[in-house]
């Protein structure tokens, strides 16, 4: 679901965007998420990633943060269609 509380830490989003992408996300830049700065970086991480990859999307690191559903949806929406 899109408003799972472990989407949070931007993890999942950046996992999505490396198998899509591999050469838009390094993987020593990802943390764990365990504390809100690192969710933070993660987000504002996964947001600049996926711009990298070509994609338009509308929705800000905060909306990862905050777990906004359908801004959410939006984000995977764009990585996945950069996979086609």
């Amino acid at each position: 679901s899109f408003s799972d509380a472990s989407l949070r830490s931007g993890v999942f989003i950046l996992k999505l965007a490396r198998a899509v992408a591999p050469e838009c996300v390094e993987t020593s830049e990802i943390l764990a998420g365990d504390s809100r700065e690192q969710c933070e970086l993660n987000a504002r991480y996964a947001i600049s990633c996926v711009f990298k990859m070509g994609c338009t999307v509308f929705a800000i690191w905060e909306d990862i943060v905050l777990v906004r559903s359908k801004m959410l949806m939006t984000i995977f929406a764009a990585v996945m269609s950069e996979d086609l």
